[in-house]
């Protein structure tokens, strides 16, 4: 026989929605789980209904139906959407489209979450945050955050209120600079303990104002571990009136102790667990002097406590202290033992105070031994009642002569009436809330029970209506007593009404597991201890080919006809690991159906308690399929492998953080090492060093597909690959397989063209910048010797000597001209040379030798030269051509200066660039300037310009050459910011190797 069990136990509750829908959106296939989701209920076939109309928005039923356009299946795609009762809910759906071959039909099928329980807690999240964001905004406290030196890197707005500064006054400032003196080193000692053992910050200080005024502070915090960095974060509060108020506390207490000692009421204060203060009248009730108490220690404390009340005043007290804040009088009775030992009785009554800068707690005792005895002589009168007092947790009432006389508070609540509206009310005017099933019951036993009857029934349930209208059920215990020798009936009432919903569920529930278990896709057998089969579902009868009712009381044996022989001693050890109550792994044996074939499965039994009952369970799984799908797959392994290890390109299989798994034997001659070591090392061990960081990048992310040139450090020399990398999940791991070609070679012949082509663009630039040159500026030269010539021709002949002199200066000039000319081009022609030596030389020499000739050159102008330097032996890397750029930067100094008088400033500091020091030399001049778009060219290779003065145009150019070879740089900008006319400023800024 089948027996009522426990199904719920059988089967995971399924949260997931499957559905299969056709193009129009019409379901064909669905599970009880869709049901759920929609507020279905859960026996209702839903086939035919269209899914989309429950979509809250259209487009992004539009979005949906375009993807799958292009897609054959959707993950996670999120929508909104709407229950059957208007509810809106939030689901995930993850969809695979196919056409059904034999109606050639378009099919979506796939599976819906209902994610509206996360979406939700997201979107409080982001609430929770934009609520944070304005706490520390509003809160009046000043939050800092600051490493464990006290260097502050965070502050609130309130530190304006607070301490008088702005916000970025106090950044990047000590949080000791504020601290008053005298507190700075204990709280240092204290941070340092805390920090070790890992407490919280909580003391108190004083901290300076911007006024210079000192004021009284709370600092609480605590110290994380964020951005690698120990950070502590501090919350300040301004206590100045509350120190203020401790100041009146204690003129205050003094009063509160003079008033105590007069009191007839004994006092005593709590404060941290220990008795702080206690008045004479304390002693006094328990029979003590003042100074006898006062030396009680813990102990003689708890035997004041009568023996059987001290746990309950343990416990009051516990609570008291727990209580942070206790506004209203908390009272509790207890006994108590006096000196003689005699029991008394007293009245506790505690309250909250601020004692000392504390809290604390005030309990006041009384004796109420007279009271007490009072109250026990009316309780003995009060015998009757004692039964009601007993159970007063649930409803009672009494009714003599059809009157109420007696309800409880808890029955008036149960129904939603007041006692004014029964007390003493006609019972019969009530029996309209009871349900017009149950009235005739109801009023038959009060009838029964008011005039004594025998048979009665004491115990019955029974529906009624609460006043506003609600159903409930009623469990009813009631009996016939006496009260003044009348029949009367004490009625007891417990409100039932969830467990008969409970139950009703519980019904439900078993109904639809019992369900689940019959249509579970795999075979479940329930067998118990005697070793008899007492059920199965539906999925057993299809695997053995045999029904439920040939199977129910058969014997475990009885399967032994199912199972191959061979794999019998399989399920036999399956069986008596069970028995041992050891835990069995899953089995594969081979059965046979009941027509003769055979198949695999996986079988599994466990011992399991259902419905209070110890049985075993059974779980037979059909994995034909699954095995045939092995064998398959060991085949096509097979061929990989042999694919594999005999490619001739470089294949390589890593996981997802980049270590070997395997490689081919083409991948191991490429890495010139032998496949076991390789496997389990990191793809970028082999990443020559300076490329790792870069490497790591070019990779990222790691998990994706990608094709590029990767280089490999073999044995001293780099090697390259062009790999193709695609991810791909092997056994439920994550892999990813390389498949290379080795361009290595291809990659060094390309690398030497590109250098051949560089030399060839690079020599035919010079040559023909050569050409020009001398082109353009020897025809200048012998143009002007030639004019010169001419005209000293003219002045012989007209006996002019002074104008033949003037002619023989511009001969010589020009000569002069010539000379610079030929020795710029072997300066030039030096500085394309690969390599150009370097030495330590003193800059401040040379750019006196440099000055020097320019005075020599020009004896008839007046020049002024200031210098101003932080040394007179400041060291670089240069050579002697360093001379020439400060001659050609000072003679443009000069011939491009209309002044009678020639200013040059020459200022000579200091700079760093990260970690580099360099030396930057500024040439100021108040010649005619340089306009901004000139700035731009002039020391581009064959720029031009003559201002007054006739010189070659390609010094600058030069100049730039021999600066960059220095690894410096130069620049032109005005003398005085946007008016170049007021003169130019040459900045040369070169690596400074020592000064003195």
């Amino acid at each position: 026989m089948e027996q009522n069990l426990d199904y719920k136990r059988l089967a995971n509750d399924l949260n997931i929605g499957f559905y299969k829908i056709d193009s129009e959106g019409i379901i064909l296939e669905h599970n009880c789980a869709l049901n759920k989701i929609f507020g279905f209920p859960s026996d209702k076939d839903l086939k035919n209904l269209k899914l989309t109309k429950y979509w809250k928005h259209s487009e992004k039923v539009k979005e949906f139906i375009e993807l799958l356009k292009y897609n054959t299946s959707i993950h996670n795609f999120s929508a909104h959407m709407e229950k059957i009762s208007g509810e809106k809910i939030v689901i995930k759906l993850t969809t695979n489209c196919s056409i059904e071959p034999k109606t050639q039909e378009f099919i979506v099928e796939g599976m819906i979450e209902d994610i509206t329980d996360i979406y939700n807690l997201e979107k409080r999240l982001q609430e929770s945050e934009r609520k944070y964001k304005e706490l520390v905004l509003n809160i009046k406290d000043l939050i800092l955050k600051m490493n464990l030196e006290g260097e502050i890197f965070y502050v609130s707005p309130q530190c304006k209120e607070l301490m008088g500064y702005r916000q970025n006054e106090l950044l990047n400032t000590n949080i000791f600079g504020y601290i008053i003196p005298k507190d700075q080193q204990k709280i240092k000692t204290y941070l340092d303990k805390n920090l070790i053992e890992s407490k919280d910050i909580e003391l108190e200080t004083q901290i300076k104002h911007k006024k210079k005024k000192f004021i009284p502070v709370s600092i609480k915090g605590s110290v994380n571990f964020e951005d690698n960095i120990f950070v502590i974060t501090a919350l300040i509060s301004d206590i100045s009136n509350r120190k203020k108020a401790e100041e009146s506390l204690k003129e205050s207490e003094e009063k509160f102790r003079a008033i105590t000692e007069q009191s007839s009421i004994g006092i005593f204060i709590i404060q941290d667990g220990k008795f702080k203060s206690i008045n004479r009248q304390y002693a006094k009730i328990f029979g003590y002097t003042l100074n006898e108490i006062e030396r009680f220690n813990t102990d003689k404390f708890l035997n004041l406590i009568y023996p059987r009340d001290r746990t309950l005043v343990s416990e009051q007290m516990n609570n008291v202290m727990k209580k942070q804040d206790i506004k209203e009088p908390y009272t509790f009775e207890f006994r108590a033992l006096n000196r003689d030992k005699d029991v008394i009785w007293v009245q506790a009554t505690a309250k909250s105070i601020h004692y000392r800068g504390k809290s604390a707690i005030l309990v006041s005792i009384v004796d109420i031994t007279k009271k007490k005895q009072v109250e026990l002589r009316l309780k003995n009168s009060e015998k009757k009642f004692r039964t009601i007092a007993d159970n007063a947790l649930i409803g009672i009432a009494i009714i003599q002569d059809n009157k109420i006389i007696y309800i409880n508070d808890a029955l008036t609540s149960n129904f939603g009436f007041n006692k004014e509206e029964i007390l003493f009310k006609d019972v019969r005017e009530f029996f309209k809330i009871i349900h017009p099933e149950d009235r005739d019951l109801i009023g038959e036993q009060v009838n029964k029970k008011q005039k004594g009857a025998e048979y009665v029934l004491k115990h019955y349930e029974f529906r009624a209506f609460t006043k506003d209208g609600k159903m409930k059920w009623i469990d009813c215990h009631s009996d016939t007593i006496k009260i003044g020798n009348k029949p009367s009936i004490l009625t007891m009432m417990i409100d039932i009404t969830e467990k008969k919903k409970f139950e009703n569920k519980i019904r439900k529930s078993e109904e639809q597991f019992r369900e689940v278990f019959n249509e579970f896709p795999i075979g479940v057998t329930l067998i118990n201890l005697s070793g008899k089969v007492i059920n199965c579902n539906t999925r057993v009868e299809e695997i053995y080919g045999v029904s439920k009712s040939n199977l129910i009381n058969k014997n475990l044996r009885y399967f032994q006809n199912f199972i191959v022989k061979e794999y019998l001693p399989r399920a036999v050890k399956a069986f008596e690991n069970a028995l041992k109550g050891k835990k069995s792994k899953p089995r594969e044996i081979k059965v046979v159906h009941r027509d003769g074939s055979e198949f695999w499965i996986y079988f599994y039994i466990r011992k399991v308690i259902l419905s209070d009952q110890d049985l075993y369970l059974v779980i037979s799984q059909d994995i034909t399929d699954l095995k045939e799908t092995q064998k398959h797959l060991i085949q096509s392994e097979k061929k990989f492998r042999s694919l594999f290890e005999e490619a001739l390109n470089p294949i390589f299989i890593v996981n997802k953080e980049g270590y070997y798994e395997d490689l081919n034997k083409a991948a191991s001659n490429f890495l010139e090492e032998k496949r076991e070591i390789i496997i389990g090392k990191n793809v970028f061990d082999y990443t020559p060093i300076q490329q790792k960081e870069s490497d790591i990048k070019k990779h990222s992310p790691f998990y994706s597909r990608r094709t590029l040139e990767t280089d490999y450090y073999i044995h001293g020399k780099i090697k390259t690959l062009l790999l193709n990398i695609v991810p791909f999940t092997f056994r439920g791991q994550k892999l990813l397989y390389g498949i290379g070609q080795d361009i290595t070679d291809r990659n060094e012949i390309e690398q030497k063209l590109k250098q051949s082509q560089k030399k060839y663009k690079k020599a035919y630039n010079v040559a023909n910048f050569y050409k020009n040159l001398y082109a353009h500026d020897m025809n200048n030269i012998l143009q002007n010797i030639s004019s010169a010539i001419e005209l000293s021709n003219y002045y012989s002949e007209i006996d002019n000597v002074p104008g033949i002199l003037e002619m023989l200066e511009i001969v010589k000039e020009q000569v002069y001209r010539g000379n610079n000319l030929v020795s710029n081009v072997r300066k030039l022609s030096k500085l394309e040379e690969k390599d150009i030596s370097l030495k330590i030389i003193n800059l401040c020499e040379i750019l006196e030798k440099a000055i020097r000739h320019l005075k020599r050159s020009f004896p008839t102008k007046k020049i002024n030269i200031h210098i101003e330097s932080f040394s007179s032996d400041i060291k670089i890397q240069a050579n002697e051509l360093l001379y020439d750029v400060f001659e050609n930067i000072l003679i443009n100094a000069v011939n491009y200066n209309q002044k009678k008088s020639i200013e040059i400033w020459i200022n000579l500091s200091i700079i760093k660039y990260g970690q580099n020091k360099f030396v930057k030399m500024e040439f100021k001049d108040n010649g005619i300037g340089i306009t901004d778009s000139k700035k731009k060219v002039i020391f581009k290779e064959g720029f031009q310009e003559q201002k007054g003065q006739k010189g070659l145009g390609f010094g600058l150019s030069l100049v730039k050459r021999i600066v960059e070879n220095y690894k410096g740089k130069i620049w032109v900008e005005d003398r005085v910011k946007n008016k170049y006319y007021k003169g130019a400023n040459f900045v040369l800024v070169l690596p400074l190797e020592k000064y003195e």
